[in-house]
């Protein structure tokens, strides 16, 4: 599985995968003290102009990392 195989410290690991009859099952990283964007922002807000480019250029990392793998998000 191609997720798998993806190391960045901006992309959540994939540990694995499993098909089931009804669905599949993906298990993922655990992410102790993640704090989600979203509530990371309303936490925050007003967001520094630096905290909002540190934000947009770990984003733009993740993504180009999957860009260059062929992988879509």
């Amino acid at each position: 599985f191609i997720l798998q195989a993806m190391t960045h410290t901006n992309v959540v690991e994939v540990k694995t995968l499993i098909e089931t009859p009804k669905c599949p099952i993906m298990v993922m990283e655990y992410l102790k003290d993640f704090i989600p964007l979203k509530n990371f922002i309303e936490e925050n807000f007003p967001l520094s102009e630096n905290a909002i480019e540190e934000i947009f250029i770990q984003i733009t990392s993740a993504v180009t990392h999957l860009h260059e793998r062929k992988i879509i998000h």
